[in-house]
């Protein structure tokens, strides 16, 4: 740095453009935080939703709902990193203030750009006349509102422009059949493997009924008693054996499925539970909702 960087003149100037600097500063670390919450909110909606369309898809996409969740993070990451650790950490330098001042107050010309272009040329440090043009700008300087170079409201627009993006987006996500598909998406992006289908041994016990001679037309039912089920095991849809047979009005299997310990309280991709799937049957109601310690009883 030259001499003439410690001249009285100049050394207004540069004060003027630091306290300048950390107002910009700031406006920019809160400019970044606006557009992290929002970008943040964007980005968890989209990627629950699509989580739970992949899961939906195929149950047993888990590998693309992983993929998803990195995605997620580093986007995250990366907007933060961007928006509020980078300014937070980077002081502006002097030049770039000074050029964003003169852009937005008129009548400073190239006065403030010049005077740290020309204290940084050791070879003008005996220059006679460069103290008076110094003086001259901060004389300039002193004549303008400075301050309105760096002004808050400017973040107005930004915000409003966000709140219109982020408004609905809330409004969608409070509607309960979203809410709960955006619920089933986020916890699918940290537990995708929960939601696979499991396989496992099964050994028919019986099945019923035995020996029987079938008429032609007539609907046969047949029911197996299995050792090693998975009682609660569950459809692409979330859906349980005991959902199945509450929205077919069959007493006897879910009279069956409670006794041995199907859960009851159990809900579908819908959030739905059994007995609000057969509320169209009283008598599963009536089974559903019965105390878990009392024997179930059909009537």
């Amino acid at each position: 740095m030259a001499r003439l960087a410690h001249h009285p003149a100049y050394l207004q100037i540069e004060d003027q453009l630091d306290v300048l600097g950390q107002k910009y500063r700031v406006q920019r670390i809160v400019r970044g935080s606006m557009l992290w919450g929002a970008s943040a909110i964007l980005a968890t909606f989209a990627a629950a939703l699509a989580a739970d369309l992949l899961s939906s898809a195929n149950p047993a996409s888990y590998k693309w709902v992983t993929c998803l969740l990195v995605a997620w993070i580093v986007a995250l990451v990366a907007g933060f990193l961007a928006w509020f650790v980078r300014p937070m950490i980077l002081r502006p330098r002097s030049l770039d203030v000074a050029r964003l001042v003169e852009s937005r107050v008129a009548g400073l010309h190239n006065g403030l750009t010049n005077s740290v272009l020309l204290a940084r040329r050791d070879d003008l440090a005996e220059s006679p006349w460069l103290p008076a043009i110094f003086a001259e700008v901060v004389g300039e300087a002193g004549s303008k509102s400075l301050d309105q170079a760096v002004k808050f409201s400017d973040l107005r627009p930004l915000a409003i422009r966000l709140a219109c993006a982020i408004v609905p987006i809330v409004a969608v996500a409070c509607i309960p059949a979203v809410s709960h598909r955006l619920g089933h998406g986020w916890q699918q992006l940290f537990s995708p493997t929960a939601f696979v289908p499991k396989t496992g041994s099964v050994a028919a016990v019986e099945v019923q009924p035995g020996d029987i001679t079938l008429i032609a037309g007539q609907p046969l039912e047949v029911t197996v008693t299995a050792r090693g089920a998975n009682l609660d095991a569950r459809d692409d849809t979330q859906s349980t054996l005991l959902m199945d047979f509450a929205r077919q009005g069959k007493a006897g299997p879910v009279q069956w499925l409670l006794a041995h310990g199907a859960d009851r309280n159990a809900r579908n991709k819908s959030g739905k539970t059994p007995a609000e799937i057969g509320r169209k049957h009283a008598g599963i109601v009536r089974l559903l909702q019965g105390s878990a310690a009392e024997p179930a009883r059909c009537t």
